[in-house]
């Protein structure tokens, strides 16, 4: 995708009447990521044919996933980048470990084979934790934002059938206040916020043909998903995140793909953390060459090997926001509830 038709989408997804020369708005930014992600769909009053007539408008970075990733849709245009960290989710803290990268691959291989998760085989399908967040306004009470998670289940078949159904996580305060949150501030829990079905020949998955074991099938596989010959390791990230929209990968094809991740120059191992579901993870991280100021970060559990989570940070400020804020996140092998 050349930057002209990148930013004809943004400002067809955003049209806000501002400058040609004014900077990207926290919003925008989000736009961005998931337009080239491949994980934007428009929010728009749309009857079923029309939003199937938009799902197969394809992109050459990916097919465009509805409903994967629900990446924020912040209108924060007024609001001041020092503040606008309070309304992204709280950013993980990473712990180093001194490990090297064999290091790394040597204890999640041990942990993988000491406690087997995740399908036997591929599997056609995935169940993804992402998040928007509801910002409230009040000349009195100042600007509150509610981050929303959304769980979104993406099932479909060799027939190319499908389905994609959206419910609400549990909401929490960004500033991870522990007061109550009113019913209006963001959907209960559990509730129904889409869901879509597709016939035979309907559904266009980000990767049609199940992946192989080796890095050769697997390289294929992200090649497939919109990785370039020439993309970065933060590139690679944004594949892996498109291609989970479509598929749940063993625990030895992930293993692979952290390898592959790992043998990059500008891959970085950040250290341990707790992730958003309570879990054990090890981050790893690039900068992204292609939109500068911003970090992609793959999660890994330390107690199973897979990967978990992938998420998008500021690493430095802009008249959106500052340096540290979490722009985007996607969660995997998480519960089932809602």
């Amino acid at each position: 995708m050349d930057d002209e038709t990148l930013e004809r989408m943004i400002k067809a997804a955003d049209p806000a009447r501002t400058p040609v020369d004014a900077p990207l708005t926290l919003r925008q930014i989000q736009l961005r990521d998931s337009i080239v992600a491949g994980t934007y769909v428009a929010h728009r009053p749309a009857t079923r044919k029309d939003r199937f007539r938009w799902w197969k408008t394809a992109l050459p970075v990916a097919v465009l996933a509805a409903c994967l990733v629900a990446v924020v849709v912040l209108s924060v245009g007024s609001i001041r980048p020092q503040s606008a960290l309070a309304l992204t989710p709280p950013a993980l803290h990473f712990v180093p470990t001194g490990q090297t990268s064999q290091q790394l691959l040597q204890m999640l291989e041990r942990h993988a084979s000491g406690a087997p998760a995740g399908p036997a085989r591929p599997e056609r399908g995935s169940r993804t934790v992402g998040w928007y967040a509801q910002i409230t306004q009040d000349e009195t009470a100042g600007t509150t934002a509610v981050i929303a998670p959304q769980v979104t289940t993406i099932a479909w078949a060799s027939d190319q059938s499908g389905s994609i159904r959206t419910v609400a996580g549990k909401p929490y305060w960004a500033d991870e206040s522990g007061s109550a949150i009113p019913h209006a501030a963001a959907p209960a829990e559990g509730a129904l916020i889409s869901e879509m079905t597709f016939g035979p020949g309907e559904y266009e998955p980000s990767v049609r043909d199940e992946p192989g074991t080796s890095s050769k099938a697997l390289a294929d596989f992200l090649e497939s998903a919109g990785l370039t010959s020439d993309g970065d390791a933060a590139d690679m990230l944004d594949a892996i995140g498109n291609a989970f929209s479509s598929w749940t990968l063993t625990t030895e094809q992930q293993l692979t793909l952290i390898k592959m991740l790992l043998a990059r120059p500008d891959a970085e191992i950040l250290g341990a953390a707790t992730d958003r579901a309570g879990r054990a993870v090890i981050g790893i991280a690039a900068d992204s060459h292609r939109f500068p100021g911003t970090q992609k970060v793959l999660l890994v559990s330390g107690d199973t090997g897979r990967i978990v989570g992938l998420e998008t940070v500021a690493t430095s400020p802009s008249e959106a926001v500052p340096a540290g804020a979490v722009i985007s996140y996607s969660l995997w092998d998480t519960p089932s509830e809602p």
